[in-house]
Formats: structure tokens, sequence, C-alpha cells
């Protein structure tokens, strides 16, 4: 009877992993982006479907991925990748329910054991044994601690699929739904390892460890803060009673172990055996040892770190403190909080190994977010979260299992500790099912078309051929790679990033893509070349050098090309250096350069925008829609005043409308400063 129990508890579980894995898969399909996105998402796409390089460290197993499905699938070429964050992202949730029905399967044994040596302590001692105490360790309680894994491990996992950052990721072209994934099945391996060899079954110990052996080494393979969570895998697999034991066992495998991890990381190949092809994307352009380590080790990045801990320590704050609801529903996030620290104290009474690898990933993973400045921190976050979520999924079945002896088990396991936990998992739920409910229309991006609106509302204003100089990445030069390149909008427009021309790599791509741009600067081109390798090879440079013929290109482009091709600039903030000679005049949410002063009959083109996402089929706004619904209220606000001046005011009215519209559509959701800002 037990053995029928056991296998249809078994069924029980996969069904309803799988049936939850599904409807998560459902739930992000109907509120992915059905388009590009801001931040990298643009370059991500472009670079996939070519495929060529992304930026560091290359993330070789998700362009790879991405190449197949962007050139499988049917749809717009950015849904195609959005989808595949849909896919990893519930993925991501079925393993977090599998890692707590795991964590609660081995603590049970644990508790088991522990209590067959108190027995077998006991046994020693002539007394009378009563019915209750020959019976099997946990038998009777099986059905209910099924139940409260069963559904601990439904909110646990929902939570996360629920939680505000991991969403917002699942939705749109990034990779880290697929890196969150990877981290959360390592430690179902490493507990299944871990289980397998406390049992004495070789066999499948040997299996469990090979398969995360290959599952760390891809995860490497997509994001390197996978190092961030070895230590706490490492630490699983070998800490306990008898751990030289268990380390020795482990080591003994290296012949499977080795190669199993090794050959993953030969997807890096891709970089250097594609980037010789020249693709369009050719970030880094890793075709040579010294470009492919800089490229793979994030050296572009290393300004980052410890850049502004005070800064990152109060984002960290608000992104935890945020998760599962914000505003009327902050509380559901401090809930979620409150009952996680509840649930790793119970878990310190039952499992202390398994609650020290979580701990050491937590306090890994917030150690390195607080000391990379990165725009987007709170992805990196992420993996604290299925930390304090295995410890709220464990927290009512470690109520129940609760007492080392048969008496305790029986009274207090199945009086006192189950009348604690039957409020305790409703608490739960509800708290799962209100994070659903909150997060819904913040994440729903089903009709999310910000960033292609403000390439293409930014492009409108500007003359045929024109050359656009900018620093905006995440609002424009991003999700223009996807319009120009992937969607043919305006190729017209030669868009240089005045950050990227900084490396080496980025005037191979103008040389690309406009030959004639770099053509005519070649005089400063080939001296700013020689600089530059200097500086990325870590030889001696002349500062002093390199910054004037920075500039002197920059100027150059627009100087000896404004002729045939009307210039453009497109700064977060007001720019001295680039083409001071110049007249600058609003131009939509840029400003365009004149070679001579403007008569002062001279006025700006008045903006046509398409508010797609503000005014209509509303998407969610983040930072960056609403930085660029600041952009928009700044350029209707300027060409008013300039026609204002001129006495022309009343041909301001089709702008007016719009104007307010955005407004009132901004409000509650984002804080805007409406003045004008001056060129």
């Amino acid at each position: 009877m037990l053995a029928r129990w056991r296998a249809s508890s078994d069924a029980i579980t996969w069904l309803t992993g799988g049936v939850l894995t599904i409807v998560w898969l459902l739930v992000y399909t109907l509120t992915v982006s059905p388009g590009v996105n801001f931040i990298d998402s643009g370059e991500l796409v472009t670079a996939l479907h070519e495929p060529g390089i992304t930026h560091p460290p290359g993330y070789p197993l998700y362009t790879l991925l991405g190449y197949v499905v962007s050139n499988v699938l049917g749809g717009e070429v950015a849904w195609r990748v959005n989808m595949i964050s849909a896919f990893w992202a519930a993925m991501g949730v079925g393993a977090m329910f599998f890692l707590v029905v795991q964590a609660v399967g081995n603590t049970t044994w644990l508790r088991d054991r522990r209590a067959a040596e108190h027995e077998a302590a006991r046994v020693r001692k002539p007394r009378r044994q009563s019915a209750a105490d020959a019976e099997a360790p946990g038998v009777p309680e099986q059905p209910m601690l099924k139940i409260f894994t069963l559904v601990g491990a439904v909110a646990a996992a929902s939570l996360l699929g629920a939680s505000e950052t991991f969403w917002s990721r699942a939705v749109q072209a990034k990779l880290y739904t697929l890196h969150y994934f990877l981290v959360i099945l390592m430690f179902v391996l490493v507990l299944g390892f871990r289980w397998a060899y406390e049992r004495g079954a070789d066999g499948a110990a040997r299996r469990w460890i090979v398969a995360l052996a290959v599952t760390a080494g891809l995860a490497l393979t997509n994001h390197p803060t996978t190092a961030v969570t070895l230590p706490a895998i490492a630490f699983l697999a070998v800490w306990g009673r008898d751990w030289r034991a268990r380390l020795g066992a482990a080591l003994r495998r290296w012949w499977l172990v080795v190669p199993a991890f090794v050959v993953p990381l030969l997807l890096y190949l891709y970089l250097p055996l594609r980037s010789v092809q020249g693709p369009v994307m050719n970030w880094g352009s890793p075709d040579n040892w010294p470009d492919f380590w800089r490229h793979v080790s994030g050296w572009q990045y290393r300004t980052y770190f410890l850049s502004d801990l005070e800064k990152n320590t109060t984002s960290v704050q608000q992104f935890i403190s945020g998760q599962w609801g914000r505003d009327s529903l902050a509380a559901v996030s401090w809930l979620v909080l409150l009952v996680s620290l509840l649930g790793a104290a119970l878990l310190a009474r039952r499992n202390r190994v398994l609650l020290a690898a979580t701990v050491i990933e937590a306090l890994l993973t917030l150690a390195f977010v607080l000391g990379y400045g990165s725009t987007e921190l709170e992805v990196y976050l992420v993996p604290l979260y299925p930390m304090l979520l295995l410890w709220l999924g464990t927290a009512a079945p470690n109520l129940v299992m609760r007492g080392p002896s048969q008496e305790d088990r029986r009274e207090t396991g199945t009086f006192t500790a189950r009348r604690a936990a039957l409020p305790l998992i409703g608490a739960v739920s509800v708290l799962a099912v209100a994070a659903f409910i909150g997060q819904l229309p913040r994440q729903n991006h089903s009709s999310d078309h910000l960033a292609e609106g403000f390439v293409r509302n930014a492009f409108s204003t500007m003359e045929k051929d024109s050359i656009v100089i900018t620093d905006n990445w995440e609002l424009f030069a991003a999700p223009s790679y996807y319009m120009q390149i992937i969607k043919n909008v305006r190729p017209d427009i030669v868009l240089v990033d005045k950050l990227l021309l900084k490396y080496p790599w980025y005037l191979g791509q103008l040389e690309k893509r406009y030959p004639w741009l770099v053509k005519n600067s070649q005089d400063i081109v080939d001296p700013y070349r020689v600089e530059q390798h200097k500086w990325v090879n870590g030889e001696p440079y002349d500062s002093v050098k390199i910054n004037e013929l920075y500039q002197s290109l920059l100027n150059s482009f627009i100087e000896r090309n404004i002729g045939q091709h009307p210039a453009y600039v497109l700064f977060n903030n007001p720019d001295s250096d680039v083409s001071t000679k110049f007249t600058r005049q609003k131009s939509g949410v840029a400003y365009r350069l004149f070679a001579q002063p403007l008569p002062a009959n001279a006025l700006p083109p008045m903006p046509t925008y398409d508010l797609r996402g503000y005014t209509f089929d509303q998407a969610p706004l983040d930072e960056w829609g609403c930085l660029a619904a600041q952009y928009y209220l700044q350029a209707y606000q300027i060409t008013g005043q300039a026609y204002e001046q001129a006495g022309l005011g009343e041909q301001t009215v089709p702008m007016q409308q719009p104007f307010q519209d955005l407004q009132s559509s901004l409000a509650g959701r984002c804080v805007i400063r409406t003045q004008a800002a001056q060129p």
C-alpha cells in the first residue's frame, strides 16, 4: 500500500508541476511584448537574428538559441525572441516548484533518519513497545504533508513568477530568465545528488552530479554571474557529516564531472568563429585572444564595480521591498519577506545545511549587486528571491513534520503544528494570488510599443540621409538597431553612438554600415585607432591626444558631411563638446544643427507623435517609459514656446491636445518635470 501511495504521489507531483509551468507560460505569452523594448532589447534581437556578437560577455548559449528561434517561429522577429524569455521564465517557475518539493522531501528523509536513529537508541533499553511505536516513521502524516508540500511549492513558485523583476524580464528580449532557470535547476540537481549520496544510491548520485556539471557549464555560457552561485552549490554538495568523504566521492567522479562541465564551455568558440566572418553586430570583435578575453571577462564594465555603494544599497532596498506589490499592495511584499524569515527559522531546525547554502547564495548575490553599479541593477538581484521563496514554501511542511520522536510527532505534529500550519499555508496561498492580481496590470506588455514608437517619433522630424549623434543607448540607439536593420525603418539615417565610439570594434561597425562616413574622416580615424588600441591593450598612451582625436572625430562626422547630410544630436544631457560652433534648433526629441545662424523667422517642425502606449492602448511604464514621455513633453513645450515667441501661437493648437492627453495619461504613473529645458 505504501508503494502504491508513493507512486501515486510522484505522479501527482509531476502533474502539478507540469500544469503550473503551462499556466505560467500561458500568462507570459498573453502579456509578452509584441515588439522591441528599451535598453538592450533592440541590440539583442538584432544580434540573435543575424546572428552576430552581443555585448560582453557575448552570451553564446542565448545567442544560438535565439538564432534558431528567431528564424523558425512566425510573427515579428522581436516577438519571437521575446517568447524565448517567456518560455524560460515558465520553466523557471516549474523548476522553483520542484526545488521546494525536493527540499521538503530531503528534509523529511533527514527527519525520518534521525527518528530511526533515535528509535534504535531506545530499542537498546528494555521497555514495552506500543503499537504506535512500531509504525514506520512518518507514514501516518504523509498524505497531509504531501498536500502542504504541493500547496507551498505552488505558492512559492507562483510568487517567483509574479515578482516584478522576474515577470518584467519574462516578456521582453532578455537573457535573464534563462539564467534564473539554470540557477534554480542547479539547486534542484545538487540537492538530488546530496540526497542520493546520503541514501547510498551511487548510480543515482553519479547521474545527478553529471547533470549538475553540464548545467553549470551551460549556465556559465549564458551569464557569468553563475560564478556567484557556485560556492553555494559546492557547499550544498559536500558539507555535513563526514564532509571529507562527501568531497572524496565527488572528486572520484572527476573523469565524468570535468568533461561534463568543460564541453558546454566550448560554446564560447562561437564568438571568435563568428567574429572573423565580420557580422554587422560584432561587439568587441573577439576574433583574437586579447579581444576575446576582454569580451568574455567583461573588461568594458570594470568601472562599474564599487562605483556607488550608497546608491546601490538604496536601490536594493527598494527592489526587495516592492517585488510583490507597490502602493496599495506594498504590504504583500513585506508579508512575503516576513513569512520567508519564519520559514528560514523553521528550516534551521530541520535542514541546516540547506539553509546555510541558501543563505550563502543570498549573501553573495547581495554582495555582488551592492558592488556592481549597472543601469539594470535589479536583474542581478533575482537569484536572491528563489532562496527567500524556498524558505517560504517549506514553512508549512516543516511545521507539520516537527519533532524527532514518535511521541512528539504524534502529539505536537498532529495537533499544535498542523493547527498553525493550516492558516500559514492559507496565508501563503493568499499572498501568491494577491501578488499575481497586483502585478498583472503592471506587467501586461501586450500593448507595449513604447520603444518602437520612440524611435519612429524621433525619426519623424529628421530629414532624409541625416546624421544623428547620440549618447542615449537605452531609449534610442539600442532599439534603433532593430528598427533600421530588421524592420528597415529609415535606414537612410546614420546613427553614431557617442559613447560606443570610444571602442575600436564600434569604428569597425561604422565602417561596415557607413563606409563613406569613416572615409571622409580617415585622416582622424587612423591616428585615433592607434591610440585606441594602446588604451585597450594596456599600453602607454597619450590621454590628451586620444581625447582630442575623439572630439575631433565626432565633430568631423558633422562638419565634413553637413552639406549633404543634415545633422542632429539627441543627448541625455546638454552636451558642449560636440559641434559647439553650430546653431542648435529643437527638432522633436532631438536638436538639429545648422552651420549658419538661423534667421529670426526660422521655426522648428511641429511634432506629430504616435503616443500609443501612453494615451491609448496603455502599456506599463517603467523609468525608461517615463523618460521617453519626458522627451515628448519637452519637445511639445519648446516647440510651442518658439512659435509663441514668433507670434504664431495659434499654430500650436494641433499640439495642445496631444500634450494635454499625454500629461493626463501620466498622472499617477510617472513623476514628470514639464519645464522646458534650454538647448
